[in-house]
């Protein structure tokens, strides 16, 4: 049988074949009347039966008089009226009970969409007063057979009821009760709308000895052991235990006061003796909890096993499990304090029934507060425990007094029958501290068991009224589950629509401008996913495998779990880092200094947070690599080094890091962690489509690049920046190293072809110029000096080593740098402090440290440009003193120290230092889309132009196929203050760009 609740309404046509209402006189004339006209009122095509002992005179088409002798028993009248008429649908009323408007505009009497089969019974709320309804849960057998809260607020299949013999013409104040029951059991949908169609007269309320006849005869047809006991004016139905055997699971690590007490209250109260006690034993160290192990161990029902492993709720009670084989499995938090002698013969009654999943119990805080009577899917964004924290006598009473059904129960007191346990796999071991019992109560009512609250089962819970944000971090993956899904969309089947889910104490009704609860948040959630999916649609390989990416091995449910958790992230908030993981790149590919700026970070949280750094290398081989050089560079700080192979097995920690794109592939999948950390500092040419999708995935950014800042902000990400660290130890003026006249580095590692071009064209016209009286050093990508008939060239090839490094950089007059893309990179500045002049192509890695023709000089990308500029600082020795003194101030200025308690800071709580790292949230634009600054690249021609004028002897000397002509940069800068862009012109920025 499935549970549907109806959430698409369409409007009701040809009601003479649809719907039939019938009205039973109960010797009022004037409420009698009121029905009748009120089912006018809405339409005279409803075809009405009115049932009365009474000389009754009614006009019109649609009455039908069904006259009765005083004393005859309606119910048989009716029945007939089942098996005669050829409308679809009944709905019975009492004198005086009317419909309201939204009975024609909201109904549809459709078709279950799941099964296709047309559901038996529909019911829904009841209008009280004009500001009051009563709102009900939906169908809950366990509920509906202790207590009549549905009425006769029913639209009853004609069809379903004559399969199942009719009306019991018995039961005259339970006779809709008994069909309704009757169609359940016959595996007919009831279905429940949250809205109001009906407004009752005079509901029946049932006395206690009817219901009483009710549910007897009910548990004699359907041969079920069961006992109907009267308990304050309350009906009860106990099911029997048939003496099944209960294995009661209690997890336990120290804490053996909490655990002791909890054994205690199970050995001296419970009632029921056929159970035993499962000890699961978590890596406990304390010699009291090994003392209490021996003294418990002799007790027969008890049984004390090991396990060893890190802290998994879930896969310590599924291994508790597999050492049980008794009937029931009881999984009981070793918090807990048993109240009622009678709970187990409840839990174990219960949970023995066929359709009967999972069975919770009522807990109480220590205070005697509520802590749980149920499990609500939705509330509070997640789902929560309904009126958690309020007194018992102000919980309504059809939610504390009554057996009932429930979309999940809480996992500290939760019975289930144990092969049913093992049949659907146990709980699900990926939830490692909470919500793995909301994911098996929802995979047992998705496999049509149902799950019961039981209010007589009571036990204290010595838990926290406030849930640490730990235990929040499990329901992001339940999210990601289709199950769960599905619960968001359609909303909890066991809770009111109307209700709101954002307070779990009391029930308040949604505002008028609130969309329904479920609704509201499922409507959130999923177009959050649907912007993340959107985000990753690059990396989609349709061809191959439409949920994996290219060569990452990166699903579309990774990007979403990872999303969810960072929606999270930016509130977290950290006293202490105990715990940061890293991921590391290969070694092998990057120099010294970037990895020198990067441990700069865990070195400091290690010495001021005390924190314990665990860094996950891609390449194990690396790890002598890696261990050295953090044991000789930084002496102080904590870490273990960790193999990256699958990971879910990595350890938990508080935050995670990654250092480039390919590393943030592997945070993506890591979600054991409260935040995730992208600090930015890739080298090299980031037009690639991995790295580029590399900036969608969320994580808080931490970058000394403003370029990169900007380019991740487009994507809606939120990042802090900080200063470049600079190894002083290596990079500082070396007095015993004398400096080459007309000495040139020049950096080519990462550039484009275009770049390396314009480097080559660059050398040549200096080359020309000092008529090969200079030296040129080449770091990264050769030259062919044999061909250029550059004869001082020297390739040094790809160099890592700082050590290696600095000795150049103090050789030099002049470091050259070509970029067209936004790197971060360390060579500028780490040169700089070596007393070199830089000169870099327009590249705007680090635009709050240089500053043009003062610490650095900053050139146009164009051959004319920068041979103008290499020239002007090797023939102007004033110029290049004074570059390079406000070059060492600038080193001298940055205080890493600052810097590193900046980012700390950013760390431990991203939303409270916001302002203190200028970041801000930009609207996501294409990645392709560039957006162009008229006025800056006015400017830029002005200076070609200027150049070409003021120095004839260099534009000789440039190569013909790379001539600008005076006319045409004039042209381009007059198409610009226009605002007018040809295609020529286009393409002619598009070069210069």
């Amino acid at each position: 049988m499935s549970l549907i609740t109806v959430n698409n309404f369409e409007n009701m046509v040809n009601f003479k074949q649809f719907i039939r209402v019938i009205i039973i006189d109960n010797d009022n004339l004037e409420s009698t009347k009121l029905s009748i006209d009120n089912v006018k009122h809405i339409s005279n095509e409803i075809p009405i039966s009115l049932v009365t002992s009474n000389d009754f005179q009614e006009k019109g088409d649609n009455v039908e008089i069904v006259q009765i002798n005083f004393g005859d028993n309606y119910l048989e009248h009716i029945n007939n009226l089942f098996l005669n008429k050829c409308e679809d649908f009944f709905v019975i009323l009492n004198s005086g009970d009317i419909l309201l408007d939204s009975f024609l505009k909201n109904l549809n009497f459709g078709h279950n969409l799941n099964e296709g089969t047309i559901g038996a019974v529909i019911y829904d709320d009841e209008l009280i007063n004009l500001c009051k309804s009563n709102y009900k849960p939906g169908f809950s057998p366990d509920l509906y057979l202790e207590v009549d809260y549905i009425f006769n607020s029913v639209f009853i299949s004609r069809n379903a009821v004559n399969s199942i013999g009719g009306l019991d013409t018995t039961l005259h104040k339970n006779y809709i009760r008994d069909i309704i029951i009757r169609l359940y059991y016959s595996n007919y949908n009831i279905i429940k709308q949250d809205i109001s169609s009906f407004k009752l007269y005079n509901p029946i309320y049932h006395d206690l000895i009817e219901d009483k006849i009710f549910l007897k005869k009910f548990i004699h047809n359907n041969n079920l052991k069961c006992d109907v006991i009267e308990e304050d004016n309350i009906l009860k139905n106990i099911y029997h235990t048939q003496n099944k055997k209960a294995s009661i699971i209690i997890p336990f690590k120290d804490h053996v006061d909490v655990t002791r007490k909890c054994v205690d209250s199970i050995l001296n109260k419970t009632a029921y003796d056929n159970f035993e006690i499962i000890l699961i034993n978590n890596n406990s160290s304390n010699q009291k909890t090994f003392e209490f192990i021996d003294d418990i161990s002799e007790n027969p029902k008890v049984k004390i096993y090991d396990y060893c492993h890190s802290f998994n709720w879930s896969k310590i009670n599924n291994f508790a499990a597999s050492k049980s084989f008794c009937d029931v499995l009881v999984f009981l938090n070793n918090d807990t304090e048993v109240i009622s002698p009678s709970w187990l013969d409840l839990l174990v009654g219960d949970a023995i029934q066929d359709n009967v999943g999972a069975v919770g119990a009522k807990l109480f805080f220590p205070d005697d507060t509520i802590q749980h009577v149920g499990v609500v899917i939705g509330l509070n964004s997640l789902a929560s425990h309904l009126f958690a924290g309020i007194n018992e006598e102000d919980v309504p009473v059809l939610y504390n007094s009554y057996r009932r059904n429930v979309s999940a129960v809480t996992g500290a007191c939760l019975a289930i029958k144990r092969n049913l346990f093992n049949q659907i796999g146990g709980f699900n071991e990926r939830f490692e501290v909470s919500f793995s019992d909301v994911e098996i109560c929802l995979r047992l009512l998705k496999l049509g068991y149902y799950n019961i609250f039981n209010p007589d089962v009571k036990l204290y819970h010595h838990e926290m009224k406030t849930r640490s944000n730990k235990e929040f971090r499990e329901i992001d993956r339940i999210l990601g589950h289709s199950a769960f899904e599905t619960y968001f969309k359609n909303g909890d089947p066991f809770f009111n629509k109307n209700y709101s889910l954002n307070n779990s104490r009391v029930l308040t009704l949604n505002n008028e401008n609130e969309v329904p609860g479920f609704e509201n948040y499922w409507k959130n959630w999923t177009n959050n996913r649907d912007k993340r999916v959107d985000k990753v649609h690059t990396i989609i390989n349709k061809q191959k495998d439409s949920t994996k990416c290219y060569e990452y091995d990166l699903s579309v449910d990774d990007i979403i779990e990872n999303g969810i958790l960072m929606d999270r992230s930016f509130n977290s908030t950290f006293l202490k880092i105990k715990v940061a993981l890293w991921f590391i790149p290969s070694l092998k590919k990057y120099c010294e200094d970037l990895f020198y700026s990067l441990f700069c970070l865990p070195n400091f949280l290690s010495q001021n947070e005390l924190t314990n750094n665990i860094f996950v290398l891609s390449d194990y081989n690396e790890k002598e690599i890696l261990e050295d050089y953090l044991t000789s560079r930084f002496p102080e700080i904590n870490f273990n080094i960790l193999k990256f192979d699958d990971v879910n097995n990595l350890p938990k920690s508080d935050v995670a890091f990654c250092f480039n794109w390919q590393t943030a592939f592997n945070l993506v999948k890591y979600n054991e962690c409260d935040a995730k950390f992208y600090l930015i500092n890739d080298d090299g040419n980031n037009r690639n489509l991995f790295k580029n999708l590399s900036y969608t995935f969320d994580f808080i950014g931490i970058s000394n690049s403003e370029e990169f800042i900007l380019k991740y902000q487009k994507y809606n990400n939120c990042i802090g920046c900080f200063k470049h660290f600079i190894d002083k130890d290596y990079y500082h003026v070396k007095s015993n190293i004398k400096k080459e006249n007309n000495s040139i580095l020049v950096h080519t590692e990462a550039i484009s072809d275009d770049e390396f071009q314009l480097c080559v064209n660059s050398l040549n016209v200096i080359n020309s110029y000092f008529e090969g009286n200079i030296k040129i050093y080449v770091l990264g990508r050769e030259i062919d000096s044999s061909k250029l008939g550059l004869n001082n060239l020297i390739n040094l090839g790809d160099i890592k080593s700082s050590k290696e490094l600095s000795k150049i950089y103090n050789q030099c007059n002049l470091v050259l740098s070509f970029s067209t893309t936004f790197n971060v990179t360390n060579k500028i500045l780490n040169s700089m402090a070596c007393g070199c002049v830089n000169i870099t192509t327009f590249n705007s890695s680090l635009p709050f440290l240089l500053r043009n023709n003062e610490n650095v000089i900053i050139s146009y990308q164009t051959v004319s440009a920068v041979s103008d500029d290499i020239i002007r600082i090797l023939e102007d020795i004033h110029l290049k003193e004074k570059i390079i003194n406000i070059g060492l101030d600038t080193i001298n200025n940055i205080d890493s120290k600052v810097e590193l308690e900046k980012i700390s800071k950013f760390i431990k709580n991203p939303r409270l230092n916001l302002k203190n790292h200028h970041l801000i949230n930009a609207s996501q634009v294409d990645e392709n889309t560039e957006l162009i600054d008229n006025e800056y690249l006015i400017n830029k021609l002005n200076r070609e132009i200027n150049n070409y004028k003021n120095n004839e002897r260099i534009f000789k000397l440039i190569n013909e196929r790379n001539k600008r002509t005076i006319l045409d940069l004039t042209n381009e800068v007059h198409n610009l203050k226009n605002n007018s862009r040809d295609s020529k012109s286009k393409n002619f920025f598009n070069k210069f760009r």
